[in-house]
């Protein structure tokens, strides 16, 4: 996962580590920093300005279909409740039907899966289905799939894999699978979902351009919800001065953050930001390991104090390997 040098934007940053590092003179250095540091032109002003009028028309409409009925809920038949939702789904479905533009066809097939939402609240409120909430979340997502896969817009998938994660959590909590561990086992298969959505997307990305170039951010936002959810738990478990293997599944978030911490960066080398979030991850279990040997080796007036040298020490140590790849990201 290596990026190529050449492909990377040239920032003020990969550029001063490359002088440095001796690659690039001074001369060449002081023009390249220059170019790098001009502002966009007014072409490229316009079109993100045009972009973000798009993106914020679309959020409000949604906003207002969902806001009328909601302010005139005691004052409308259920009929009318439907009608207008639906009738916002079939606007946004005609927007993305003769959309000429590929950002507008694919926000309006965002906004007819963010539609559906508030379509089936509607509906389990006003014919009181009974259905639970991950029940609600799961059928949003199923139903939204097949829009994203229309639409091949990365952001849409985010959501729906969104929609996934909060249905499993509250799937955990409503049914508890595994009874009192249902919360610890809820993070441990969270972070399993989520480390299959970044392979999905990488294997994707790498063999096709279904969904266009690969993108930095939805691996990124994966690997965040996959590596911190079960980070506190770990923590109180490694914490506990005697361990209690007794209860699995928070052994197995231990495990899930040791093998996250290893694995990410080295998958994901040239990241930065993965490699910040595997050590903010190996840090807080360091932390919480030396907080409960502390507790047992020395005086309880000379814990903070050596555990404060500690957490500097490991700090300036991940900051040290973060940066240890400047030169080629």
């Amino acid at each position: 996962m290596d990026a190529d040098p050449l492909a990377v934007p040239a920032t003020p940053q990969r550029l001063r580590a490359l002088r440095d590092a001796g690659v690039l003179p001074e001369a060449a250095y002081a023009r390249a920093a220059g170019i790098a540091a001009e502002p966009p032109d007014a072409a490229t002003q316009s079109s993100f300005a045009a972009r973000g009028a798009l993106i914020l028309a679309g959020l409000l409409s949604l906003a207002s279909v969902v806001f009328f009925v909601a302010h005139n809920w005691a004052g409308m038949s259920r009929w009318s409740k439907f009608g207008v939702l639906e009738l916002g789904l079939l606007a946004f479905a005609a927007a993305a039907w003769r959309a000429k533009g590929q950002l507008t066809r694919q926000l309006s097939l965002t906004l007819c899966a963010a539609m559906l939402g508030p379509l089936l609240a509607v509906y389990g409120q006003t014919y009181q289905t009974g259905a639970d909430p991950y029940e609600l979340f799961l059928t949003w997502a199923l139903l939204a799939a097949p829009i994203a896969a229309l639409s091949r817009f990365v952001p849409l998938w985010t959501g729906v894999w969104g929609l996934l994660n909060l249905s499993l959590v509250l799937a955990f909590e409503q049914l508890r699978p595994f009874g009192y561990e249902a919360a610890s086992a809820a993070v441990v298969f969270t972070a399993a979902l989520n480390v299959a959505g970044i392979a999905a997307y990488v294997l994707v990305t790498r063999r096709t351009k279904w969904l266009g170039e690969p993108l930095k951010w939805p691996v990124r936002t994966l690997a965040v919800a996959a590596a911190i959810p079960p980070l506190p738990l770990a923590c109180w478990f490694v914490w506990q001065r005697h361990w209690d293997f007794q209860y699995p599944w928070r052994l197995a978030a231990v495990a899930t953050v040791v093998a996250l911490s290893v694995a990410l960066p080295l998958v994901f080398r040239s990241d930065r930001f993965i490699r910040s979030t595997a050590a903010f991850a190996a840090c807080g279990l360091g932390t919480a390991l030396a907080m409960r040997q502390l507790n047992v080796w020395v005086d309880s007036r000379l814990e903070w104090a050596i555990l404060g040298v500690l957490v500097v020490a490991q700090t300036s140590l991940a900051v040290w390997w973060i940066r240890g790849k400047e030169v080629t990201r």
